[in-house]
């Protein structure tokens, strides 16, 4: 009876729901801990490059360790631009005969004092010794370390990475959170930090249709968020591993804004097309 379950504790639910539905006592879990500690031991708190370097040194490699989903790059071209180093952040994506090319740009960032951005380390197994010895050189150099320099390391987990780097850096990871909810509160705070959301008041900037773009938005983050959840059903959710990520809700954003600004009337055709068939569907 209703009244019976509203009676019990949220223990005792998680008792309940274990004995007649086993499929459930994640979430049955999940809502106890949120009753007995908080919501901040269930909710994962928007990440923050910012907060989560506010500690690195010029000596100290940042790492971010990737996952299906989650590109970190645009959130680091945002904190670039907030710490006025925009203009001085120099990325390369390892490869074949990049290796030269990326040991140029530290040498040259550790006296300028620029930020260096090496994307894609799992790509470049025969340069990791000689990024090991680069890194390790900074503590033992001659001449000091430039102390704004930066040196930002993106890469899939591997079994070459070397350890020492591993062990001397600081390392990050933003994976997509779990649940439709989370998802779509995730894809709010990212709109904050690339503007198209105003921090103080939570609305929509720069868009004359505001009503309609507030409810595209929605429909974009909700759309962007069922795609996400869908990869965790392996073979039930897509038939293959489709690297569904930020940077289509980023593009997708840009589309709508576009379409919105330009066309007196809603595209709908269009911005179905678009979004869902170039945007997402270019992936498959």
């Amino acid at each position: 009876q209703g009244s019976q379950w509203l009676g019990l504790s949220a223990f005792q639910r998680c008792l309940l729901v274990k004995a007649l539905r086993t499929e459930q006592l994640m979430f049955a879990v999940l809502e106890f801990v949120r009753q007995a500690l908080g919501a901040t031991f269930v909710d994962p708190p928007p990440f923050s490059i910012a907060e989560s370097t506010a500690e690195a040194t010029a000596e100290t490699p940042i790492i971010f360790v990737l996952s299906p989903g989650a590109d970190p790059f645009s959130l680091l071209v945002k904190h670039a631009e907030e710490q006025g180093y925009r203009n001085r952040m120099h990325a390369i994506s390892l490869g074949q005969g990049q290796g030269e090319n990326a040991k140029k740009m530290i040498e040259i960032g550790r006296k300028s004092g620029n930020w260096v951005v090496l994307q894609n380390c799992h790509l470049a197994k025969s340069f990791m010794p000689e990024l090991e010895r680069q890194i390790t050189s900074f503590r033992f150099a001659v001449a000091p370390v430039n102390p704004t320099f930066r040196l930002w390391l993106t890469s899939l987990p591997s079994d070459f990475f070397p350890i020492s780097i591993l062990q001397n850096s600081m390392k990050l990871t933003n994976e997509n959170p779990t649940g439709l909810r989370a998802n779509m509160l995730r894809c709010y705070h990212e709109f904050k930090i690339f503007g198209v959301m105003k921090p103080d008041a939570g609305a929509f900037a720069q868009c004359s249709k505001a009503e309609a773009y507030h409810k595209l938005v929605y429909s974009l983050c909700f759309f962007h968020s069922i795609i996400q959840e869908r990869k965790k059903f392996g073979a039930l959710g897509w038939s293959n591993k489709y690297e569904f990520n930020d940077t289509d809700l980023e593009v997708g954003m840009q589309w709508l804004q576009m379409f919105l600004e330009e066309q007196q009337e809603i595209p709908w055709t269009a911005l179905r097309f678009v979004i869902g068939q170039i945007v997402y569907g270019g992936r498959v």
